[in-house]
Parts: structure tokens; C-alpha cells; sequence
């Protein structure tokens, strides 16, 4: 349960990050 967790966390994370490049690439144009 504990590294679903930390897995679920570590997705999340990554995907505010591809979030934020799509969003600073669109903001770019």
C-alpha cells in the first residue's frame, strides 16, 4: 500500500509537470 502510494504520488508529480511544459509551450506561442 505504501509504494502505491509513493507510485500514485510520483505520477501525480510527473504529470503537473508535463502540464506545465504543455502550458509553457502554448504560452510561448
Amino acid at each position: 500500500m505504501q509504494f502505491f502510494d509513493f507510485s500514485l504520488e510520483s505520477f501525480i508529480t510527473t504529470l503537473m509537470k508535463i502540464l506545465a511544459l504543455l502550458i509553457a509551450i502554448i504560452g510561448h506561442e
